[in-house]
């Protein structure tokens, strides 16, 4: 489990998340748990939300490949473009 976590509130302070609705947040949340890209706990009236690494770890795998490729697709170019 990752170290980074955060708590969502039902809270009445207006200054608690003022750019978005409490829906609106716990819509984004519900989508990010239900991708399996947070896990929660709830503690009293709270929710601990904990990033989940995993999901993003195959993710970036698959992204790595890519990366390979067009780093070394772009120098080639880069080197022909500076030949001519």
């Amino acid at each position: 489990m990752a170290t980074v976590r955060f708590i969502y509130r039902i809270s009445n302070d207006p200054g608690f998340a003022a750019s978005q609705s409490r829906p609106a947040i716990s819509k984004h949340l519900r989508v990010l748990r239900e991708a399996r890209l947070v896990v929660d706990t709830r503690v009293g009236r709270e929710r601990v939300y904990a990033v989940n690494p995993v999901p993003l770890q195959s993710v970036a795998g698959w992204l790595e490949g890519y990366r390979a490729f067009w780093q070394v697709s772009l120098t080639r170019l880069k080197r022909n473009l500076e030949e001519k």
